[in-house]
């Protein structure tokens, strides 16, 4: 599949994801394959912590950015320094950056940097690589229902079943196809709402 077929596909499954996460995408919504090819041959490869044309910006109460990295060779100490200068220039705490990769990433040392970033200044990064997000998993019939419970839902749920500790619950990894579609952080809890009680 061509490049601008891929992009086309996977921008409106991130559309639906930040939307998900509660940003507004109209803004974003709407682009043909002709503009989104005008967008790629004016990406620059040189300025890469720049907003370009493909990225986009969302903010409400927080900010949240995704930048396409697909005209350049992925290396972990060019897409270290990509992160920290995206973050010293357009980022604040608990805001988000969602990476979308053309090159498949698989460096568990990459992911305790990411892990780090998380722990110092609360700013949450996710990559994707861009054929992971060209279908909605989320729209599948066996994934069922995910939702993030509120603070004020995770204590009642501990008191409801008699619980010491979160970790008594069933876990679901952060690196799930499902938690990552949702920005699931650790100690985040998922309530799961199945079509019948014996599913």
């Amino acid at each position: 599949m061509s490049l601008i077929n891929k992009l086309n596909k996977s921008r409106s499954v991130i559309l639906n994801i930040v939307e998900k996460r509660g940003f507004e995408i109209k803004k974003y919504s709407n682009f043909t394959l002709q503009e989104l090819d005008t967008m790629i041959s004016s990406t620059s490869t040189k300025n890469t912590n720049a907003i370009g044309p493909l990225d986009m910006v969302f903010e409400n109460d927080n900010k949240l950015i995704v930048k396409f990295i697909i005209n350049q060779k992925l290396r972990i100490t060019n897409l270290t320094n990509l992160i920290q200068d995206i973050i010293s220039t357009h980022l604040g705490e608990n805001d988000t950056l969602i990476l979308i990769t053309n090159d498949k990433l698989n460096n568990d040392t990459f992911d305790e940097f990411l892990e780090t970033v998380y722990q110092k200044s609360k700013i949450f990064i996710q990559i994707f690589w861009i054929e992971t997000v060209m279908r909605d998993i989320t729209q599948h019939t066996l994934v069922p229902k995910h939702e993030i419970v509120s603070v004020e839902e995770k204590e009642t749920l501990l008191e409801k079943y008699n619980l010491t500790t979160y970790s008594q619950l069933p876990i679901i990894l952060k690196k799930d196809p499902v938690a990552k579609f949702y920005g699931g952080k650790n100690g985040d809890v998922f309530k799961v709402t199945r079509p019948s009680e014996t599913a």
